[in-house]
């Protein structure tokens, strides 16, 4: 049976992709990284299921939302755990990496201009 075929389609940024960037590393699989500009989103944007990134694409099927994506990552390659006890300790990890990316989003994007870099 032929391997399948991966696709991450994120902006050309780290953010909520990179963690599944990092686990391809890891697991040394190969996948077709496309990366696009804020100004090309536009052209993205309809083609993703809920008009969010990042999306992964297995042999054509889309999956959305970055943490549902690294657990399917992690589970197929065989980085999430062995035991029960594992599993939640990669499943907190995963809670540790999106509070950090909502205040790494805030310190960007959000209002408060005292808190922005």
């Amino acid at each position: 049976m032929p391997s399948p075929k991966y696709k991450l389609v994120y902006f050309n940024a780290q953010g909520r992709a990179e963690t599944s960037r990092l686990l391809f590393a890891a697991a040394g699989v190969d996948f077709e990284d496309v990366r696009f500009s804020n100004e090309e989103w536009a052209k993205f944007k309809p083609n993703t299921p809920l008009g969010q990134a990042p999306v992964l694409e297995v042999d054509g099927k889309q999956l959305c939302q970055s943490h549902a994506i690294t657990r399917y990552l992690a589970n197929i390659f065989g980085l999430a755990g062995k035991s029960d006890w594992e599993k939640a300790n990669v499943d907190a990890g995963c809670e540790v990496i999106s509070d950090l990316h909502k205040e790494i989003y805030e310190m960007v994007f959000g209002k408060d201009d005292a808190t922005k870099v």
